[in-house]
Order: structure tokens, then sequence, then C-alpha cells
């Protein structure tokens, strides 16, 4: 599969998601690599980066932030 293919899967898979805590357990269980990037400071709101890899290779990078809403994470950016 290309990196952009898995790129773009992954990157939906992050928009539809819920609960980010719980998606990045189950792409760990699929030997996906997970760096969490801490926090992200830009107009007085906190942001966190998570960055997505496999084999060596950056496939999403995502910054969101946390809600208390229905969805527990509002994504601010998705980079793939």
């Amino acid at each position: 599969m290309l990196k952009n293919d898995l790129s773009k899967k992954l990157m939906i898979r992050f928009k539809k998601s819920k609960d980010f805590n719980k998606t990045i357990e189950k792409l760990q269980k699929e030997n996906y690599d997970i760096f969490k990037c801490g926090y992200i400071a830009e107009n007085n709101n906190k942001y966190k980066m998570v960055v997505v890899g496999k084999d060596k290779k950056v496939l999403v990078k995502v910054i969101y932030e946390e809600t208390k809403g229905e969805y527990k994470q509002n994504i601010y950016a998705i980079y793939y």
C-alpha cells in the first residue's frame, strides 16, 4: 500500500473518532509508531500533537484540543 493511501486512511480514522486515546491504543496494537509531542500554544489555546508513523516514516500528524462535548477532542489540523 502506498504511503499516501495509508496516510489518508489514518486521517479518516481520526476524523471519525470520538476518543483519540482509544484510537491511539488500537493503532499501537496494529504496530504503528505513536509519538505524543505535548502541548503547542497558540492564541492562548493549548493544543496537543500526535504523530503516527510506520517503518520509520511519518504518516499523519494530528493537532487537537480537548473538549467536553460528545467528541472528546476537536481537531485543529491534520497533516499527511
